[in-house]
């Protein structure tokens, strides 16, 4: 995925959310504790086993062709099932990034709560890390791909919680 440039992901919560994604052309998708909460009902506060987080990501990988990024260790410290996305977030400059990236991440998620990418553009503007960078553009839907490219060094953009967060 990472050669063809800005990779797309799309949230998905179940295979029939996986389904629409991969019919939609999106390259990958986006299966985090939010996500995999939602259809239970359930906050993201680990109120949900591994055993289900791993069998909803199963019952999904079974129903499309698309790679799944899955951000599930976050809720489970005593159980780290990954440690290629870094997915807390940190503010523009912060030094945490960086020792994420020298302890063997492969990227780093960036976000903000801000409702324009001012403060995203700016820390990738900053990172000189040779670790590519992730966002997540929900609260800035104006944020075009063609502008996140200029930037250099985002490699993925994940359309997340849009489906769970219309409920």
């Amino acid at each position: 995925m990472a050669e063809t440039g800005l990779v797309h992901i799309m949230v998905a919560h179940s295979p029939f959310s996986a389904i629409f994604a991969e019919e939609a052309g999106f390259d990958g998708l986006w299966a985090s504790g939010f996500e995999l909460s939602a259809p239970f009902g359930l906050q993201d506060m680990s109120l949900i086993s591994m055993t289900q987080h791993l069998d909803m990501l199963r019952a999904i990988a079974g129903r499309t062709r698309l790679p799944i990024v899955a951000e599930i260790g976050r809720g489970f410290p005593r159980h780290r099932p990954h440690r290629s996305l870094d997915c807390q977030p940190r503010r523009s400059g912060g030094p945490a990034s960086g020792a994420r990236a020298e302890a063997g991440a492969d990227m780093i998620l960036i976000h903000s709560k801000r409702t324009n990418p001012s403060e995203i553009e700016s820390f990738s503007r900053a990172w000189t890390g040779a670790v590519p960078l992730v966002i997540v553009p929900n609260a800035y839907p104006d944020l075009e791909s063609k502008r996140v490219k200029t930037l250099g060094n985002v490699s993925m953009m994940i359309f997340g919680r849009a489906i769970a967060q219309s409920w």
